[in-house]
């Protein structure tokens, strides 16, 4: 039998085929998709450069918005973005959440925090959160509110701990960017190493002056094998993403290093683990979680929110891969931390003395 052929050369019956797939998608995407509540609230998690995967604040921020979605289901409408590279799309993103009515949007980062300012009068039915920010003045009964933590209170656990474990009186602190936020974390550690022991020695770097700061291991890496090859034998690093890099070189210098935001000893290679003594666990992931129940109640208002010891929002990691090394001192860690809550200890916010880095600088 002979087979017909269209003009290119293709069989009739596959030509055929081919329409009636196309059809088949055609009408496929005609047919209804799982309907969006309409009375949902539309929330945006907004990231910095990078996003989501650095097994630190970006993740603890979008495992809050998980945590939400999975408790409130369809009552909770999704969308996480990023901002480009060069983070010069901030404004426009914003722009487009209270163009679109999205009803709470959640800026991941202390630099949204000017043009949140520029763009939230714009759009009074749109809530802007900023994690981090600080615009001074807000209203209760404003759009906006900042997010913020007592950092310094976490901190200064961690830094008891690693004087306690320190064996050679050095431990270090690397920094990703030099600003107010991070130096709450400094201001922490050295306090809370210099309450277990006034001699021990502080080593201290900075990755970079801006954002793109947590976005360097390769950096962090360095600093940390000159902290390390200078003496220090516990380092906490409060640097995002690039503390990856101080793991690394915890790993090849086989010396502690302390972890950030979250439990990062559950996150890293099992060859990484047991160098990691403990980690600072900052609870973005509740205030995010706590934001949206407050706004499907309709209880969410503006101004600020602050979370440190009291409210759990600060910590410090306890675990089964680091039991053996934080078991002995815990009774200890938590008296301090008793001290910190009833006001007995008053943890500063900020750094005092000079820094003194590995690098002689």
């Amino acid at each position: 039998m002979k087979r017909e052929h269209t003009r290119t050369g293709w069989p009739m019956g596959w030509v055929m085929i081919v329409l009636n797939m196309g059809l088949l998608i055609f009408l496929t995407g005609c047919l209804p998709q799982a309907p969006v509540n309409p009375s949902s609230l539309k929330v945006t998690l907004l990231h910095d450069p990078g996003g989501r995967g650095d097994r630190a604040f970006n993740d603890m921020a979008s495992n809050g918005a998980d945590w939400a979605k999975t408790e409130f289901g369809d009552r909770v409408n999704l969308q996480t973005y990023a901002v480009s590279n060069g983070g010069d799309n901030r404004e426009l993103l914003l722009k487009l959440q209270g163009e679109s009515k999205t009803n709470l949007v959640i800026c991941a980062s202390y630099t949204f925090a000017k043009p949140v300012q520029e763009v939230a009068k714009d759009f009074p039915e749109t809530t802007f959160v900023v994690i981090d920010g600080y615009i001074p003045d807000l209203p209760d009964d404003g759009n906006i509110l900042c997010l913020r933590f007592r950092e310094q209170e976490g901190s200064y656990l961690v830094g008891a701990a690693a004087a306690i474990q320190s064996t050679t009186g050095k431990v270090g602190f690397i920094g990703g960017a030099d600003n107010d936020v991070i130096q709450k974390f400094e201001a922490g550690f050295v306090a809370g190493a210099h309450a277990i022991d006034p001699a021990i020695t502080v080593l201290i770097d900075y990755i970079g002056p801006d954002v793109k700061a947590f976005q360097n291991p390769n950096r962090a890496e360095e600093l940390a094998l000159h902290q390390y090859d200078f003496g220090a034998d516990v380092i906490y690093t409060a640097a995002g993403g690039s503390g990856a890099g101080v793991i690394k070189a915890a790993e090849a210098r086989k010396k502690l290093v302390i972890g950030v935001d979250s439990d990062q000893s559950l996150m890293v290679s099992p060859g990484q683990r047991p160098y990691i003594l403990t980690s600072m666990i900052k609870r973005v992931d509740l205030g995010v979680y706590e934001i949206i129940k407050a706004a499907l109640q309709g209880e969410l208002k503006g101004g600020y929110m602050e979370l440190g010891l009291t409210e759990n929002g600060v910590g410090y990691a306890v675990n089964e891969y680091n039991q053996a090394m934080v078991g002995p001192m815990n009774r200890r860690l938590e008296a301090i931390q008793n001290d910190i809550v009833s006001e007995s200890i008053q943890v500063p916010d900020e750094p005092t003395g000079l820094r003194r880095s590995a690098r002689g600088i």
